[in-house]
């Protein structure tokens, strides 16, 4: 079963993602290099066979970020990040800066400014503490 993006961005490819992958090469896809140009959520690799390579793109740093600090983050991490939506915690973290070798805080930081954005755009707040679910699950 796929997984699911664990949070949405503007313009994401959820709904589209079926008929995305099923346009692909009629081959075996799994032993070529996939590219995901406009990472976002990753709808797209997350629903598709896994390949031999898989690169993420994308000229959001913090997106980019997310995903490589995923690979550090487990659930025991998750569960001690406070994500109760506050504008000014909201504030404070989206004009913070912060060091990249400290990926659990970068993570933190990221997941909190996008869970609590409106659609994920990681401009405007907006309150939504159940987006939190869908990234456990996927963790697990």
């Amino acid at each position: 079963m796929p997984l699911k993006p664990f949070f949405s961005r503007i313009g994401g490819k959820t709904l589209l993602c079926q008929r995305i992958v099923n346009n692909f090469f009629p081959n075996n896809y799994t032993e070529l290099n996939y590219i995901e140009l406009f990472a976002g959520g990753l709808s797209v690799l997350f629903y598709k066979e896994k390949s031999k390579n898989e690169i993420i793109n994308d000229l959001d740093q913090d997106i980019y970020n997310l995903f490589t600090d995923l690979l550090f983050i487990n659930n025991n991490d998750i569960n001690e990040f406070d994500f109760t939506s506050d504008k000014s915690t909201f504030e404070r973290l989206k004009n913070e800066e912060y060091s990249s070798t400290l990926f659990k805080e970068r993570f933190y930081r990221n997941m909190y400014i996008t869970f609590n954005s409106y659609c994920s755009c990681r401009r405007v707040f907006y309150p939504n503490e159940r987006k939190l679910t869908r990234l456990k699950e996927n963790l697990e």
